[in-house]
């Protein structure tokens, strides 16, 4: 019988220092608990003392956007004439299609002249056209695809001439013009290349219609 007493007191004392550890454990984890929410606390209070300069500083920055905001406003473009007025093609287009022109027929070797001068036949229109056609095409074609003339103009920019008119616009170009014939190259000389612009009716191929209407050339004499 003092065999069992002894067995159910060493129970008993089992059993409270289980409870004994059980209650550490429990104050242990509530502690836990306890310090991970103040952390998440500092953590959110910290956020919100962030977040009432960044919201100023936004108020502040929409306030400046809304008082340097600029209103912009799509608007079509005016459509394009159907034919534009000589006054109304700007200088660089003009120049710029009279040099086209002149490179056409001024430059050439006895392979690319055939098909430099069907190109520039292209812009040309009457009054010049049956002109162009009957000296250029049929004469000096002949002439270059025959004799294996090839020739070089090289026109100087800084005198080149745009002149208006009432119905058109004179391109005046100016330098030295080189013949090879038959592989002899002969002196060069000066010459003067005027290009009589005007406008018709524009299509997709000739955006603002400038056509050549007039050629002459004109051999320039050295002083002395």
């Amino acid at each position: 019988m003092g065999g069992d007493r002894a067995t159910v007191k060493k129970g008993a004392s089992a059993v409270l220092k289980d409870a004994a550890v059980q209650k550490s454990k429990s104050e242990a984890d509530t502690l836990r608990l306890w310090e991970l929410y103040q952390d998440q606390a500092y953590l959110w209070r910290a956020i919100a003392l962030l977040q009432i300069p960044a919201t100023l500083l936004l108020l502040i920055f929409a306030m400046w956007v809304y008082g340097n905001r600029t209103i912009m406003l799509n608007i079509p473009q005016k459509p394009a004439p159907g034919q534009y007025s000589i006054d109304q093609v700007v200088d660089p287009i003009l120049i710029d299609a009279a040099t086209d022109f002149v490179n056409l027929i001024g430059s050439y070797t006895p392979k690319s002249a055939r098909s430099q001068f069907i190109e520039a036949e292209k812009r040309v229109v009457e009054p010049l056209l049956s002109t162009f056609t009957e000296q250029m095409i049929e004469g000096d074609l002949k002439a270059i695809e025959q004799t294996q003339r090839t020739q070089v103009f090289f026109a100087d920019p800084s005198k080149t001439v745009l002149e208006r008119g009432r119905n058109g616009a004179t391109v005046t170009f100016e330098g030295d013009r080189l013949k090879i014939v038959a592989g002899v190259e002969a002196p060069s000389s000066t010459w003067l290349y005027h290009v009589t612009l005007e406008t018709r009716p524009r299509h997709a191929l000739n955006e603002y219609g400038v056509v050549v209407t007039g050629l002459h050339l004109e051999k320039k004499q050295l002083p002395g």
